[in-house]
């Protein structure tokens, strides 16, 4: 038997069965890292393929317990209508809830296969009205000038974008649509309700930097090395 890892309305974490009962023998867990842990060392297997609502589950959770604000989180709780049928969603793309994601929990121990399916699959929310209007409010608090960014696939088969490209934000408009200037030289806006991007990570940033150092100090090597040369040789002496 398989079982499933579910989160309650009070962050806690819990073994499932595929009707969603939970195991109230073993109990609740307060991380992740702790069921994932327990499973692992009991030998359990647990399904894998609700990997997309762990990454929402998690952000969710911080977001609670760090009393972040709600025109700032990337998660939002939605009643559909039924007793206790109440699901967390995120604001925007897979793409992006992912990547907050790892960036909170860098040591997540999920599935990349069943990660990079969630990608490939990224259809980004579509909202209209009071809703597309929250969302716009979210992004221009969650992505800001001069932030890191990373495309990752788009519904406008006209957006010239190639998958990976990364770029710097300028700024967010009212709209919630997002000025980028790409590394490439462009600058293309991206529609976050329709086009997959997320923030780098800190360690993506961080190498980003250093390879920013190298490239300095190699440039500064270079140019003294041809001072250098142009000393050295220096004028003929007249005789």
């Amino acid at each position: 038997m398989i079982c499933r890892i579910y989160m309650d309305e009070r962050c806690r974490f819990w073994l499932v069965n595929s009707d969603m009962e939970k195991n109230e023998r073993i109990g609740a867990f307060s991380t992740f890292e702790e069921i994932t842990n327990f499973l692992e060392d009991s030998g359990i297997k647990y399904s894998k393929d609700n990997q997309l609502q762990i990454c929402k589950d998690l952000v969710y959770k911080y977001e609670i317990e760090k009393q972040i604000a709600e025109d700032q989180r990337f998660t939002f709780t939605y009643n559909w209508g039924v007793p206790d049928a109440i699901s967390i969603e995120c604001y925007g793309s897979n793409a992006r809830i992912i990547a907050r994601a790892y960036e909170l929990y860098p040591d997540l121990k999920l599935d990349d296969e069943q990660l990079v399916k969630a990608l490939n699959e990224d259809i980004p929310v579509c909202i209209h009205g009071e809703w597309r209007k929250k969302c716009a409010e979210a992004y221009s608090h969650c992505y800001y000038a001069n932030e890191r960014i990373e495309f990752f696939k788009t519904e406008n088969s006209e957006l010239n974008i190639e998958c990976g490209q990364r770029g710097t934000v300028l700024k967010v408009l009212s709209n919630g649509f997002i000025d980028v200037k790409w590394d490439n030289g462009q600058r293309i806006f991206v529609n976050p309700f329709r086009d997959s991007i997320c923030p780098l990570t800190v360690f993506a940033c961080r190498e980003e930097a250093e390879a920013q150092r190298k490239q300095e100090e190699s440039e500064i090597l270079q140019t003294d090395e041809n001072e250098i040369e142009e000393t050295d040789e220096g004028p003929a002496m007249s005789m």
